[in-house]
């Protein structure tokens, strides 16, 4: 009975992912999910299973025509030859090709660092409307719909009834700017989640130590040094990597 439930719900989720719900029964199974934490994690697992596939498909290999392949030859032909050209061009000069420190940064932050929201019992209604807006902003940007997703969290920054609730959107809403290269907003949305008592250290933790790459993203190599450190000091999750990006500031030198 228990695995004819799943499956039910599993194929709820699948329609809901592909847009096939109505809004009545969006709201039903986003209830369900605030009463069965368990279908929740189904649904993020396939979301991000999605995600995946998504990026597979994107980085994955391509089906190639015979003209099109022909066509690549020619473009390859052209390209080397511009770059004997380009060689023979510059062999006397010396070039400088070290690479920014912007190089150093994560490329983006994954959508599973994001702050969910409270999926549990509440008999506050406004509560429930509140934490099931929060996980349908997320659900957005799982589902690649960045601006609709920044869109959704800007406006619950405008309902907001506890810090927590604000630092939380606060962080997602920075995850999102970074990986829309909106880094300066990203950077100021970070810090105020550092300056914050309101959430759990992991999240203070993390804001540092993804403040620190918006920092090389933005090739402030002080500020980002300073970030690192107290990624460093915390002694959380990310104090290997802050020690070893540390050491490679170090050795750029300032």
């Amino acid at each position: 009975m228990k695995n004819k439930e799943t499956i039910e719900i599993s194929k709820r989720i699948d329609a809901y992912i592909r847009g096939n719900l109505s809004k009545k029964e969006i709201d039903e199974l986003w209830l369900l999910f605030l009463k069965n934490p368990h279908y929740y994690d189904l649904f993020e697992t396939e979301l991000h299973l999605r995600s995946l596939t998504l990026k597979n498909k994107h980085f994955g290999g391509k089906i190639i025509d015979k003209r099109g392949h022909k066509k690549r030859i020619k473009q390859w032909v052209m390209a080397a030859a511009a770059t004997v050209i380009v060689v023979l061009t510059i062999q006397f000069y010396i070039i400088d090709t070290t690479p920014g420190i912007d190089t150093l940064a994560l490329n983006s932050i994954s959508y599973n660092e994001m702050a969910a929201g409270n999926v549990e019992r509440s008999d506050d209604d406004f509560m429930i409307n509140f934490e099931t807006e929060m996980n349908r902003a997320m659900a957005a940007a799982y589902m690649l719909k960045k601006d609709e997703s920044i869109e959704m969290f800007r406006d619950l920054k405008a309902s907001v009834i506890n810090e927590s609730q604000r630092v939380r959107i606060e962080f997602n809403l920075a995850i999102l700017y970074y990986n829309s290269s909106e880094f300066e907003l990203a950077r100021d949305s970070f810090i105020t989640v550092t300056q914050s008592n309101a959430v759990d250290e992991i999240y203070i933790e993390r804001a540092w130590w993804f403040l620190a790459n918006t920092y090389l993203k933005m090739n402030d190599q002080e500020k980002a040094m300073e970030a690192v450190l107290r990624v460093k000091n915390l002694n959380g999750n990310n104090r290997d990597l802050a020690t070893t990006l540390l050491e490679t500031l170090n050795e750029r030198g300032q």
